[in-house]
């Protein structure tokens, strides 16, 4: 699984003193009057006040931000709730809240299915198409196998058959044949094994949605 590191538009906010900007706008003849510095502060306190709860509403209810049950929240407003498979870990519920946005916006296009599968970590990706109306997707070094898979069939278009096969380990670990016809290819890593040369690697899923 990929480790992602959060940067958002909430560190980005420019914090403004609403009382200090107003008071320092005031025309220079009044600048001294204890009265209207009181009243200014008083009313620009207000503002200062209801600007901090804004924020700190839309900090609260950012994909990025929230935790806990806010990010329960969100999860319920994209409806995707935290799966028992993912725990209390906020980072890794969030990855998948953000894989969800894009299921809830994809047309099933190649590049939107190849998004999706970077953004929850698979590596190796490659996306064929296939006459008339089909796709199979690969990908390998998958933890959540069965999260990956309803993704893939939540996004992929109406009508298109898609198969997904799997690998929950490396590619260079997972079993497969020559990669050129008429060529042999040797790796301790991949191949037929036997009794004598414990070659040979994890078989590949497959997953049709």
């Amino acid at each position: 699984m990929a480790t992602w590191s959060f940067t958002t538009w909430a560190d980005d906010i420019p914090t403004v003193d609403h009382v200090a900007y107003g008071q320092a706008r005031i025309l220079q003849q009044y600048i001294k009057s204890p009265r209207l510095l009181s009243f200014l502060e008083a009313c620009l306190d207000m503002v200062q006040d209801a600007e901090d709860l804004a924020y700190q509403m839309l900090a609260l209810r950012s994909i990025y931000t929230a935790v806990g049950v806010q990010l329960d929240t969100v999860g319920k407003i994209l409806g995707y709730g935290r799966p028992d498979i993912f725990g209390s870990s906020d980072d890794l519920y969030r990855v998948w809240l953000l894989a969800r946005v894009i299921v809830n916006r994809s047309n099933g296009r190649i590049e939107e299915l190849n998004l999706l599968l970077h953004t929850v970590g698979v590596e190796d990706i490659a996306i064929l198409e296939c006459f008339p109306a089909a796709m199979e997707v690969h990908g390998y070094n998958i933890t959540y196998v069965g999260a990956v898979a309803d993704n893939l069939g939540k996004a992929k278009a109406a009508g298109v058959a898609l198969q997904f096969v799997y690998s929950v380990e490396p590619k260079a670990d997972t079993f497969h044949y020559s990669s050129t016809y008429g060529v042999a290819e040797t790796s301790a890593t991949y191949g037929y094994g036997s009794r004598y040369v414990a070659t040979g690697g994890v078989y590949a899923g497959a997953i049709r949605t």
